[in-house]
Parts: structure tokens; C-alpha cells; sequence
């Protein structure tokens, strides 16, 4: 699949998805203001970063591969209806 206007809400989620997950995995304290301080909160935040990772790899197998198409914009739904 290339680039129209049927995906294009799938393009723009995947860079925000993977920068959001790299920065709850990676730099809590400082864009989201948490202090793990266990071991335990940063591996949950870490679980997190990985279920961002798998909804962006879904998404570009979806832009890609047309039988993901379908699975990739259910989940985008779901997951941007969790941001709001």
C-alpha cells in the first residue's frame, strides 16, 4: 500500500506511538514527570513501551500488507479512544 488519504491517520499515529513508548520506557521522570522507584515500575513502564511498539508494528504491517489493514485500524480506534 502506499501513502492516501485510507491510511494516512495509520503514518502519522506510528511515529507519535513509538516516540510516546520510548519516553514512558526509557525517560518517565522526565517528559511524564513519574519517579520509579522500584524495579517493579520500571519494568511495568517498560511493559508499556513494548505495547506501544506492538500497536506501531501493527499499524505499519497495516499500511503495508493489506490483510492487516483491518486489525491495525480496530486497534488505532481503540487506542486513540483510550487517549481521550
Amino acid at each position: 500500500m502506499k501513502i492516501n488519504k485510507q491510511n494516512i491517520h495509520l503514518w502519522i499515529s506510528i511515529p507519535i506511538v513509538v516516540s510516546a513508548g520510548l519516553s514512558y520506557g526509557f525517560y518517565p521522570d522526565v517528559f511524564l514527570e513519574l519517579q520509579p522507584e522500584t524495579v517493579d515500575e520500571r519494568n511495568f513502564n517498560k511493559a508499556i513501551m513494548g505495547l506501544y511498539f506492538g500497536f506501531a508494528t501493527l499499524w505499519a504491517l497495516g499500511v503495508f500488507k493489506k490483510s492487516f489493514y483491518k486489525p491495525a485500524l480496530i486497534s488505532h480506534v481503540f487506542l486513540c479512544c483510550q487517549w481521550l
